[in-house]
């Protein structure tokens, strides 16, 4: 990052060009579900998913998941390169609506 910033999330995403998130049970992952930016989730082993969420969420979002290697998360800058490049096909509204309503 190149810079902190303190405003409420609603105010700022337009200066993103992709958002990165790691936990998916916030109301600021909901919100940005339903804005038209690529969205990049890194997911931990043992993230507990409600039935069938995660399909819905992989229409919008490209999740990428960590290896955990002695307690350590591990994350690819490849993988994640890649997950960012393919988030920007995913940017749709419909599944947007599926998990948000």
């Amino acid at each position: 990052s190149d810079h902190i910033i303190e405003q409420p999330f609603e105010d700022v995403w337009r200066e993103a060009g992709v958002l990165v998130f790691t936990y998916v049970n916030t109301t600021t992952f909901c919100y940005a579900l339903n804005l038209p930016i690529p969205i990049v989730l890194i997911d931990t082993p043992g993230t507990p998913w409600y039935k069938n969420m995660m399909k819905t969420i992989e229409k919008r979002v490209s999740i990428l998941t960590v290896r955990v290697v002695d307690k350590k998360f591990i994350i690819d800058k490849y993988e994640l390169l890649s997950a960012i490049d393919e988030s920007y096909n995913k940017v749709s509204q419909g599944a947007a609506i599926e998990v948000t309503g």
